[in-house]
């Protein structure tokens, strides 16, 4: 009976424990909101990807609407400029606030910021929309470092290839398979250079298959580690150069260049971040609609993109709200819509209740493949450059 009475009594303390912390959560959070009223939001991206401009467009007159606050979405060619930015305010130690209040960023970005002590957080936890968020997939995680609540996913990229089906009727399902394509079909394969993230990510994929120990590149990379891990790599290049377009001596820029050759029937594949872009892609124009998108067998590098929040963010609670809004059901179906922008979900679309039936459109991921530590990436792009530059390679004229 004494037993009874004890537990009986610790779980009711237990109980009204969580409900005090629930609504201090929620005290919080409404402090939050009324301290957003009236701000300005600055959200800086990579300049470059038109689905996300119209896709904030709309979400600038929603956050408006329902919370108060006026979000312009700024642009920089890349993030090493932000970064760059938020880096010398640190410096100089400025105390007025800097000029961005949300960054999109990933990996090596991420990993820059953080070591600096240049982001604020955490703050994830603190989300009404975090507990709704799939944890299975790689959102606590930014290329192998713990994010520990200092970025909040915002979508994700998986590595994946576009072929037409009515020229290709079987496309290579591995890197191995991909060199063989080459030979039976010259000229009908290339990636773009790794000074674009499409040619990096290709190059972190094919060496994910052709490594004696891939374990290894889910770590710091190390000199002795490299040169054994990448030897094969070079070796499938350097074979796959001689049968590639141009033989290998001149690369697409981008993606968008990628698509164009793969409408006009010069290649037979091109790469893409979202595995959902392809729809978009043919109610564009841009590619033929018999086009279809695969990953390899081995699986697709999966990764989510992440929001956050600058130290010196000017309004950092208004920060929070669009955040938090960007990560809703509503904004997230509309995020995955292929005819706007396609970009998959990061929720957990069964453990949504009614807002399930947003995501009516919804397709299973590719199997998922974890991305390598984000120091592969400066390596591997310096390598193929001393490799591959210095024999004349460029970008396509």
């Amino acid at each position: 009976m004494k037993k009874s009475w004890i537990s009986g009594t610790l779980l009711a303390c237990s109980l009204s424990l969580s409900a005090a912390h629930a609504e201090d959560t929620r005290s919080a959070w409404q402090q939050t909101l009324e301290n957003a009223q009236g701000t300005t939001v600055y959200l800086n991206t990579v300049a470059g990807n038109a689905q996300l401009s119209n896709y904030l467009d709309w979400a600038k007159d929603e956050v408006k609407k329902r919370y108060n606050i006026t979000l312009v979405h700024t642009e920089t060619p890349n993030n090493t400029e932000i970064i760059s930015r938020i880096m010398a305010d640190k410096i100089a130690g400025k105390k007025q606030p800097g000029s961005s209040d949300i960054i999109w960023l990933h990996g090596k970005y991420f990993s820059s910021l953080r070591v600096a002590d240049l982001l604020s957080g955490p703050f994830v936890d603190q989300l009404p929309n975090w507990p709704v968020v799939d944890q299975s997939l790689p959102v606590k995680i930014d290329a192998t470092l713990p994010t520990d609540g200092y970025e909040a996913p915002w979508g994700l990229n998986q590595l994946t290839f576009i072929y037409d089906t009515a020229r290709t009727a079987t496309p290579p399902k591995s890197v191995k398979e991909m060199l063989t394509y080459a030979m039976q079909h010259p000229g009908k394969i290339t990636y773009p250079l790794p000074s674009d993230i499409y040619g990096r990510n290709f190059l972190k994929a094919a060496l994910l298959q052709l490594a004696p120990t891939p374990d290894v590149l889910y770590r710091d990379v190390k000199e002795s580690d490299f040169k054994l891990q990448t030897a094969p790599l070079w070796q499938f290049l350097d074979n796959l150069h001689q049968y590639a377009w141009k033989n290998g001596k001149a690369f697409p820029a981008n993606q968008a260049e990628m698509l164009a050759l793969l409408k006009s029937g010069e290649i037979d594949m091109a790469i893409s971040l979202n595995p959902n872009s392809v729809q978009y892609a043919i109610n564009k124009g841009l590619i033929a609609p018999t086009s279809k998108a695969y990953a390899l067998d081995q699986g697709a590098i999966t990764r989510a993109h992440f929001l956050a929040i600058p130290f010196n963010a000017p309004s950092p609670d208004a920060a929070k709200v669009v955040i938090n809004f960007l990560m809703s059901p509503e904004a997230q179906a509309r995020k995955e819509d292929p005819a706007l922008w396609g970009d998959p979900t990061i929720l957990n679309i069964s453990a949504l209740g009614m807002e399930k039936a947003r995501f009516s459109e919804h397709k299973p991921l590719f199997k998922i493949l974890p991305e390598p530590h984000p120091s592969w990436e400066d390596a591997l792009e310096a390598e193929w450059q001393r490799r591959y530059g210095a024999q004349g390679a460029t970008v396509s004229p």
